[in-house]
């Protein structure tokens, strides 16, 4: 059985320029804040190693955060 751990909401401080930029941004932040700090106490907790998954639901996303690099256009 998989539930969230946590939730939050946060006000962006600049505009986005694309819907991709925004879920690279959210997703930097949920990792920073939330995904890495947590590790420790749940690898300690569980006692045994873990990995950190990030789900995303759009493709040009899942393309940078796998890759490093967007896809290009022809």
């Amino acid at each position: 059985m998989f539930f969230p751990l946590s939730g939050q909401r946060k006000k962006e401080a600049a505009v986005s320029h694309s819907a991709v930029e925004a879920e690279l941004v959210a997703v930097d932040h949920a990792v920073r804040t939330s995904g890495l700090p947590a590790l420790p106490l749940w690898e300690r907790f569980i006692n045994r190693p873990l990995c950190l998954e990030v789900y995303r639901d759009n493709q040009a996303t899942a393309r940078i955060m796998t890759t490093g690099s967007a896809p290009t256009l022809r």
